[in-house]
């Protein structure tokens, strides 16, 4: 289970530690390790270009690779009907931002 709902706030759960293996091409995953995600909020206001929306925030940490020296902080918030709004991943070392996603277009059906 990657996203948890429904979930409360501070729950936790573990979530297989997969990464994409550039030399072999592939998804691999590490059996000894796992990403611990945390609920921040369950209904959080995000607004965005095209509207706002209700979100779920989660929270986990991770070493993007091993010869990287610092963890990085992902802050995800997801509606759920609709996915993923925005992301925000922070270096845990300064906090200064690596990359951030949001949310340009979606349909419903």
């Amino acid at each position: 289970m990657y996203l948890k709902y429904p979930v409360k706030r501070g729950e936790t759960w573990d979530v297989p530690y997969m990464y994409y293996h550039i030399i072999k091409q592939r998804f691999e995953y590490r059996p000894d390790s796992a990403l611990v995600y945390t609920c921040l909020s369950e209904n959080q206001k995000i607004s965005t270009e095209i509207g706002e929306f209700n979100c779920v925030n989660y929270y986990f940490r991770e070493k993007p690779a091993e010869d990287v020296l610092e963890y990085w902080d992902y802050f995800i918030s997801y509606t759920p009907g609709v996915g993923l709004i925005e992301m925000d991943i922070k270096s845990a070392l300064d906090n200064r931002m690596i990359q951030k996603i949001i949310i340009v277009e979606y349909k419903t059906k």
